[in-house]
C-alpha cells in the first residue's frame, strides 16, 4: 500500500491517524508496547464495529482481518497489567511479537477500508 493510498483512506477519519501514531510512538520506545499496541488495536476493533458489545467487536475485528483469537489475544494479554499500573519484567522477544502483531492487525485493517470494508480475502491475508 503507498503513503497516497493511506493519506486517502485516513484522512476522512482522524481516529485511523491515532491508532497509527500509537503504534509509530512504540517504534522509538518499547515500554509503551503493552499499553499503546492494545489501545491501537481496540480502537480499530471499534471502527470496524462501532455499535457491537465487546465480544461481537472482537469477533468482527478477527473474522474481517482473517486472525484467530490467540493471535489477538496476546497483545491484550501483554497489557493488562502495565494497564493497572503494574510493570512486570518482559522480554524485547515477546514485546517485539506483540508489536509485530499490532502493526499486522493495522495494515489489515488499512486494506479492509481500501476493499470498503469488506471482509479481507483469504487468499493474499491468511489466518494468523
Amino acid at each position: 500500500m503507498t503513503i497516497e493510498e493511506i493519506i486517502k483512506i485516513t484522512e476522512p477519519d482522524p481516529r485511523i491517524l491515532k491508532h497509527i501514531h500509537d503504534l509509530a510512538y512504540c517504534l522509538s520506545h518499547p515500554l509503551e508496547i503493552p499499553v499503546n499496541c492494545a489501545r491501537a488495536v481496540e480502537g480499530i476493533s471499534k471502527l470496524i464495529a462501532p455499535d457491537a458489545k465487546t465480544e461481537q467487536r472482537w469477533l468482527a475485528l478477527r473474522e474481517n482481518l482473517n486472525l484467530t483469537r490467540d493471535y489477538v489475544q496476546l497483545i491484550s494479554d501483554v497489557s493488562t497489567d502495565p494497564r493497572r499500573g503494574g510493570m512486570k519484567p518482559m522480554s524485547l522477544p515477546q514485546l517485539y511479537e506483540v508489536r509485530n502483531r499490532s502493526w499486522t492487525v493495522a495494515n489489515r485493517f488499512l486494506h479492509f477500508m481500501k476493499l470498503g470494508n469488506a471482509r479481507l480475502p483469504r487468499e493474499g491475508f491468511p489466518l494468523l
